[in-house]
This record gives structure tokens, C-alpha cells and sequence, in this order.
């Protein structure tokens, strides 16, 4: 029988990809199915895997998860259909030796051996996907693979975007420790083979407008790495080949995790009211008045919190004040009541994410069982003590704020 994953609680960020898969895969996927699939990789565990197994994924989950500033997808219903209408129909294509009336024969795979609607076991609308075994070289039994973070592409909007960060960020993995800078050269038909747009923008400007100058865009603004330049080589007028040229971006110190985030990324309180929960919405207002980046709050904490058990649902600003309390009273880098300097100020919020998202120190070990017991006498005093709040916190969990009285 095949074994069914339920994501619901699943707070993994990083999805592992063979290196074969991300230099020589042919495709073109939207940013939101790109998203899609790496949010499912970031589920799997190579090391322990055989096979795959079916993923049940509720859909308001999948479209918490991957909705972009705070805006609800137009007619989910609508949007589900299509997508599991175009994700079944799109293939991958791979270059081959093999030729035909002299021309190249590629090799052809699907994404996935089927996505189906299902009830999970809280009787939510449900979409289950399973992984097409012909994926199993680059998913599963992984040599040379590298480590993608699923919130770094999260913010992207285009799918071209996406596709170069995996490639580029393969190729640092790989190379970090001979090069301080990376450079990858490809012929521009070459590079559009693996955008899955061949034949397309036959003018190259179009090209560079439409792809090109959005991919450095958003390379630059969402994710850990910079693309330098991007050198054309011409025969003549025409360009005939072009190299990247890509690093990681500096971090201001070892303790602070600058993410750059767009202003636009910070949610209205009238956006917020309709994609968090009381609890919700009222942890990422005490995120932000400790000085957390309002976008990464609200993007990569407050979802998080949830995420790590379903005893935190309903709890999430307790939660968060139970580790920063645990913060303040582990981090040497900062007295507790003592006047910071701006920088400093900066730092304690930068290294308070960096505790959450990169160190995971509240979601495993010691602390993690201190909040989670900390949090189950609290619900003991709520009870007994405040009815009343006690009442509105369970009517009010999975519910958006907007539509709790």
C-alpha cells in the first residue's frame, strides 16, 4: 500500500535536488507551480526515502503557503483546477545522443505520476500528489545535489527567475570552496532550451527585456545571491552566447540575517485581517515591534509557528513570546533592559531570526519542549481563569480575523 504524508505540520525549507536535474532539465513552469514542486521536494528526505510516497496537502495549506503579499488567488476553486490541469500536461525534457532525420531526439518525463482532489483527514479539500518514479535519480538517490530554499523563491514572480536561482545556486554549492565568484556561459539558444521557451523572442532585446533584465531583478531583490553582470558575447552584431556572473551577497555580520525584502512586501492591516488568524495577527505584531523585518514576520515566522505543532495553532503570539523570553535570557550578545544602539537593535532582531530560521532552536530539543510545556500550563491557567478568552481562542483557530466577532 502506498504510504500517504500529510504536510500539514511539515516546517522544512530546504528542497534537495541532484545537480544533473537542475544543470540539464528542459522545462518552462509558471512561478507558482515552480513553487508548488519545491514546497513538495522540501517534504521529502533523500536519506531515509526508498520511494515516494503520497502527499495530501489541504488546499487553504498549499495556498497559505505560496500566496504572495498577502493577497487571496482569485476563484481557488478556478485555480486549482487549472493547475492540476497544466502540471499534469507539462513535461521535462532532456537532451539526448540520440538523433532522428539527423536532428536531436530529447528523452521526455511528467513531473508527477498523478495529483488528485481528496478529503485529508480533517475532511479539508485536499489536493494528493505523487512524484513520477522517473524522478527518483534526481529526488531520491542523490550524489552531487543542491540545497534550494524554498523561501528564497517564494517571493519571486517569475518562473525564469526561479529556474536560473536553482542553477546558479547548484553551481555555488559546488564550487564555493574553489571560487569567491562563479560564472556560467551558455549559447542563447542553449540557455532558452532550458527555459523551455525555444523559438520565442527571435529579437534579442525582447529577450533581455522580458527575461534577462527580470531574472537579475529579482535574483538581486529576493535571494541570497547577486548577479554581478551578465556578459554578451556577439558575432558580429548579434549576440550568440552570454555569461553570468554570480556570488553570494555579504551578510553584515555573522549573527544578523539580512534578507532584502521589497516594501511592498510589508502587508496592510486590512491584508493582514484577511490571511492571519487573531493569534496569528497578533504575534506578528509583536514580531514587528521587536524590530523583525515586517516581510520576513510576516512570510517566514508567524506561517512557521504553526507549522511546527498543532498545539501552537491558536497560540502563536504566546508562542513567540515564550522564545523571545527564552532569547533574551540565552543570547550573551544582549542584556535584557539595557540600552541598544540602533545597529544593536538591528542585530538582537537579526539574530533572533537567524535563531528561528537557521538554527531552529525553538522547533527541536530543549527549548522547543520548554515552550511546548510552558504553553500547555498556560492553557491550564487560561481555562480555569479566563473562559472567555479561552472560548474565542478556539472559535477563532484556522479562521481569518476579519470574520471572528
Amino acid at each position: 500500500m502506498t504510504k500517504h504524508l500529510t504536510t500539514q505540520s511539515n516546517s522544512n525549507r530546504v528542497a534537495r535536488i541532484e545537480n544533473r536535474f537542475i544543470f540539464n532539465a528542459q522545462y518552462q513552469l509558471t512561478a507558482r507551480e515552480q513553487k508548488v514542486i519545491l514546497y513538495l521536494i522540501s517534504n521529502i528526505d533523500p536519506k531515509s526515502q526508498k520511494r515516494f510516497h503520497e502527499q495530501v496537502i489541504s488546499v487553504k495549506k498549499l495556498e497559505s503557503a505560496l500566496k504572495a503579499h498577502g493577497k487571496k488567488w482569485g476563484g481557488l476553486y478556478e485555480e486549482m483546477q487549472s493547475f492540476t490541469d497544466r502540471i499534469l500536461d507539462k513535461k521535462i525534457r532532456f537532451p539526448t545522443d540520440l538523433k532522428i532525420d539527423g536532428r536531436s531526439f530529447p528523452g521526455k518525463i511528467n513531473w508527477f505520476q498523478s495529483v488528485m482532489p481528496v478529503r485529508n483527514e480533517n475532511q479539508e479539500v485536499s489536493l494528493r500528489f505523487l512524484f513520477s518514479e522517473d524522478l527518483k535519480p534526481f529526488l531520491l538517490q542523490l550524489n552531487e545535489y543542491a540545497q534550494i530554499n524554498r523561501l528564497e523563491a517564494q517571493q519571486m514572480k517569475s518562473g525564469h527567475a526561479i529556474r536560473m536561482f536553482q542553477i546558479f545556486k547548484a553551481q555555488r554549492d559546488r564550487m564555493r570552496r574553489h571560487e569567491k565568484v562563479s560564472k556560467l556561459t551558455y549559447e542563447v539558444n542553449s540557455l532558452k532550451a532550458i527555459l523551455g521557451i525555444e523559438g520565442k523572442y527571435p529579437r534579442f532585446n525582447s529577450f533581455r527585456e522580458r527575461v534577462l533584465d527580470t531574472i537579475k531583478h529579482e535574483i538581486n531583490t529576493y535571494t541570497s545571491l547577486e548577479l554581478i553582470d551578465l556578459v554578451y558575447t556577439r558575432s558580429g552584431k548579434k549576440v550568440i552566447a552570454l555569461t553570468f556572473v554570480f556570488t553570494e551577497k555579504e551578510k553584515e555580520s555573522d549573527t544578523f540575517l539580512e534578507i532584502k525584502v521589497d516594501p511592498g512586501q510589508a502587508p496592510t492591516e486590512e491584508s493582514l485581517a484577511h490571511t492571519f488568524t487573531k493569534s496569528q495577527l497578533r504575534a506578528y505584531k509583536l514580531l514587528v515591534k521587536r524590530n523583525i523585518i515586517p516581510g520576513i514576520a510576516y512570510k517566514q515566522i508567524v506561517p512557521e509557528i504553526s507549522r511546527g505543532s498543532s498545539e501552537f495553532v491558536g497560540f502563536e503570539d504566546i508562542y513567540f513570546e515564550f522564545a523571545w523570553a527564552i532569547f533574551e535570557n540565552k543570547s550573551n550578545l544582549f542584556q535584557k533592559g539595557s540600552k541598544l544602539t540602533e545597529n544593536e537593535v538591528r542585530k538582537k532582531a537579526g539574530t533572533f531570526v537567524n535563531w528561528f530560521l537557521d538554527n531552529k532552536v525553538f522547533q527541536q530539543g530543549d527549548h522547543f519542549a520548554t515552550i511546548q510545556s510552558l504553553l500547555a500550563e498556560k492553557k491550564k491557567h487560561m481555562q480555569r481563569n479566563y473562559p472567555d478568552e479561552w472560548d474565542l481562542r478556539m472559535r477563532s483557530k484556522g479562521i481569518p480575523a476579519i470574520e471572528v466577532n
